[in-house]
C-alpha cells in the first residue's frame, strides 16, 4: 500500500469521525484533503456535501448521513444517487424559504412545483394528529414546503423551535435577519429558545 493510499484512507475515516462528532469544520478540512487524492471518491463527494448541509440543516444532515452509511452496502452506486437528490431536496426547501422574493401575498398556490405550500403541510400535521416530528422527516426528504407568506414562515419556524429543531431554526433565523432585519418578531423567536433552553438547565 502506498503513502498515497494510507493517507486516503486515514482523511476519509477521520472525516467521516468527524462528521459524527459533529465537528463539520475538521470533516470539510478532512474531506477536503482526501479529494486531493482521490477527487472521483463519491464518498468524500457525499461527506463533503453533508458536512456542508449540516451548517444549516444539521439534524437532516445526521439522518441522511445515516441512511447513507446503511443503504450503500447494499447498493452503492443506487445510495449515492438517492442521497445526492435528497440533499438537493433539502437544500431547495430550505433556500426557498429564505428567498425574499418567495414571501408574496399575490402567489397563486397552484403555481407552486415541486413541492407543497404551508398551508398543505399544516393539513398534514393535522390529519396525522399532528405528529410534527415523523412527518417532517417525511416532507423534508421527499419535497420542499414553500412559503410565501412573512407571517407563515414564522409560525413554521416558531414550530421547529417548541419541536426541538434549536439548530435548524437558528439557522432560518440567522438567514432572515438579512430578509426582514427590523422585524421584532426574530426577537421573539430568539427569547423563546432562551425560555426553552433555560428550561431544559433547570430540569
Amino acid at each position: 500500500m502506498t503513502q498515497e493510499t494510507k493517507n486516503l484512507i486515514k482523511y476519509k475515516r477521520l472525516g467521516k469521525k468527524s462528521f459524527q462528532n459533529r465537528d463539520y469544520d475538521s470533516a470539510l478540512k478532512f474531506y477536503a484533503l482526501a479529494k486531493e487524492i482521490k477527487p472521483s471518491d463519491k464518498d468524500i463527494d457525499i461527506g463533503i456535501l453533508l458536512s456542508s448541509l449540516a451548517y444549516d440543516l444539521e439534524d437532516e444532515a445526521q439522518a441522511i448521513y445515516e441512511f447513507y452509511s446503511a443503504s450503500k452496502q447494499v447498493d452503492k452506486v443506487h445510495t449515492y444517487e438517492v442521497v445526492e437528490s435528497l440533499i438537493s431536496s433539502v437544500e431547495s426547501g430550505f433556500d426557498s424559504m429564505l428567498d425574499p422574493a418567495s414571501f408574496d401575498e399575490e402567489v397563486e398556490l397552484n403555481e407552486i412545483e415541486n413541492g407543497i405550500s404551508y398551508e398543505d403541510f399544516k393539513d398534514i400535521l393535522e390529519s396525522e394528529d399532528g405528529n410534527f416530528k415523523e412527518i417532517f422527516k417525511k416532507i423534508i426528504f421527499s419535497t420542499k414546503v414553500v412559503i410565501t407568506k412573512k407571517e407563515d414562515f414564522f409560525e413554521f419556524v416558531e414550530i421547529l423551535i417548541q419541536n426541538g429543531y434549536i439548530e435548524m431554526a437558528l439557522g432560518y433565523i440567522d438567514s432572515a435577519n438579512s430578509v426582514f432585519p427590523s422585524d421584532e418578531r426574530i426577537r421573539d423567536l430568539l427569547n423563546l429558545i432562551n425560555q426553552i433552553e433555560q428550561l431544559e438547565i433547570t430540569n
